[in-house]
């Protein structure tokens, strides 16, 4: 509170007074921000165009492989055979693949058996104990 009162407390500084900026000055830093924006937006734009020519590539690429691979599945005559499903039946098969399945109820481990093994050359012997944690004093 003690700044508010110390600004009301001051005059207004009288601008008629200030010397004004000099014209050449203020032309050179409207032309440093028309360049420095122009820059910006030019490298904006590359990096824009750079992006959408890989989408365009990644498209290309499975347009591609979508091609080889209804070639590959046209080829297999068992599958030629087969009517072609009508577009309302494909569509419910779709909405059922894509439907969460419904949540499985958790199976209860079976409970631990005891057997009683005889001793024998091949089994290994226990692991060794963890380590002892270090105490910070």
């Amino acid at each position: 509170r003690g700044s508010s009162t110390q600004q009301a407390s001051m005059p207004a500084p009288d601008l008629n007074a200030l010397e004004s900026v000099p014209v050449k000055r203020t032309i050179a830093l409207v032309n440093n921000f028309i360049i420095n924006t122009s820059r910006f937006i030019n490298n904006f734009s590359d990096l824009c165009e750079d992006k959408l020519s890989d989408c365009s590539r990644n498209i290309q690429r499975l347009e591609i492989v979508m091609s080889i691979l209804e070639a590959k599945l046209n080829s297999i005559p068992e599958l030629a055979n087969m009517p072609a499903q009508a577009p309302a039946q494909a569509q419910a098969q779709a909405q059922v693949a894509a439907a969460p399945p419904p949540p499985e109820v958790p199976v209860p481990p079976p409970p631990p058996s005891i057997q009683i093994q005889a001793p024998s050359s091949s089994s290994l012997p226990p692991p060794p104990p963890p380590p002892p944690v270090p105490v910070d004093m």
